[in-house]
């Protein structure tokens, strides 16, 4: 993943978070805020697990996984929870 494709307040704790999933060799499901070729800033969920590691040294060799965006979603639980709040 691009380092300069994710939004720079979500690009620590998502490069942290995917880097202890591939070292403890687990899958990995991520949501951060990702730059759209267009320039704007969209909901990113991406998905992965480790498929094959280096022989010596155990690090990642490949990943498979899938990106999806969610920017909708999360607009949609913004909406709600504005909604929820001005009713309490």
């Amino acid at each position: 993943m691009n380092a300069d494709l994710v939004h720079p307040s979500d690009a620590g704790l998502m490069k942290q978070q995917l880097f202890q999933a591939l070292a403890e060799d687990e899958s990995f499901k991520l949501e951060f805020r990702g730059v759209h070729k267009s320039g704007r800033f969209c909901w990113i969920r991406t998905m992965g697990v480790v498929v094959s590691r280096k022989p010596r040294t155990n690090e990642p060799l490949r990943v498979c996984g899938a990106m999806e965006d969610i920017t909708s979603v999360k607009e949609g639980e913004r909406e709600r929870n504005e909604y929820l709040q001005f009713f309490e």
